[in-house]
């Protein structure tokens, strides 16, 4: 096998993920490093993955507002045990170079989880249906196996999980949304009471599980959800609820028809045929609320489960 060959083999055996206990796998084989903080080091160089980072960005990462007197010593010790990590063999997975009064960490995007996962977002927010949006989103939050950056602790480690953490909540409601707008009401709703007891103060999420919970039937429990979250907010902030969410209870309460999901009869097929995984259904407008084909109007679906 030629040198060009085994370097894409090498690349190919390797991956980087941030997006859970950090794993870190060079041709194959996990990297085990000298000192915490080299990985620590290299784990902040992924999460700028391609950009520039300055040395006093990096020591202000790494250590905080106190970094050591030794601290460019340290960092270039640093740079070169984690450049020897990079290097397996005839492959090099990466390449960390110095530049503009810093170093960049050039690495294909596909090697890293946290990169993948900002491209199926970013793909997602210009799907033209719903179920490729959908399935982008569950793609992207799939690509979460728990906590983010498990097993760092450089100063940086904290902020950088809630920032991730945020994108992650972030994603996982415009997944909800998309499953919402395809007519999935009756499956999200244990996963949105999941979340939304997780993330009580998130408003969207609980917009969410109350319309969930309409749509599958369940008046009542829309209510409930909303009356304990305002509870909650007012006990521990003295706040009420905003505006839209308060609306949002009245619709509820007046079994408002526009709460019932519409979807068009082709948004419907495309979601729920064959390549969807779902029924194969006739051609002509499904009433859901009937259980079948009816004289309903013939561009809309009304969706009641």
């Amino acid at each position: 096998m030629d040198t060009k060959s085994t370097a894409t083999v090498v690349i190919g055996m390797s991956h980087f993920r941030l997006l859970g206990p950090v794993e870190i796998v060079i041709g194959g084989a996990e990297a085990v490093f000298d000192r915490r903080q080299h990985r620590d080091l290299l784990v902040l160089l992924l999460l700028h993955a391609n950009r520039t980072l300055t040395v006093d960005r990096i020591a202000e990462q790494m250590w905080g507002g106190k970094p050591p007197t030794t601290a460019k010593a340290q960092l270039s010790n640093m740079i070169s045990a984690i450049r020897r990590k990079l290097a397996s063999g005839a492959g090099q997975v990466a390449t960390l170079a110095r530049r503009h009064g810093g170093y960049v960490l050039d690495i294909a995007t596909e090697l890293v989880d946290l990169a993948r996962f900002d491209a199926l977002t970013a793909r997602a927010r210009m799907a033209p249906e719903p179920a490729e949006t959908a399935g982008l989103l569950r793609a992207a939050v799939d690509l979460w196996r728990g906590q983010a950056l498990a097993g760092v602790y450089a100063a940086y480690a904290t902020a950088a999980r809630t920032a991730l953490e945020e994108r992650r909540v972030s994603a996982v409601e415009d997944l909800y949304q998309a499953e919402l707008d395809l007519g999935l009401h009756i499956r999200l709703v244990p996963q949105l009471t999941a979340d939304a007891a997780a993330h009580p103060f998130r408003e969207r999420l609980l917009k969410q599980l109350m319309i969930a919970l309409y749509r599958s039937g369940r008046q009542v429990e829309a209510l409930e959800a909303y009356r304990g979250a305002r509870r909650l907010l007012a006990d521990e902030h003295g706040l009420e609820p905003s505006v839209a969410l308060r609306a949002l209870e009245g619709r509820v309460l007046r079994a408002d028809p526009t709460l019932d999901h519409v979807v068009s009869a082709m948004t419907f097929l495309n979601s729920s045929g064959p390549s969807g995984g779902g029924p194969t259904v006739s051609t002509r407008p499904i009433c859901r609320r009937c259980a079948g084909t009816c004289c309903c109007t013939p561009t809309t679906v009304r969706t009641m489960y």
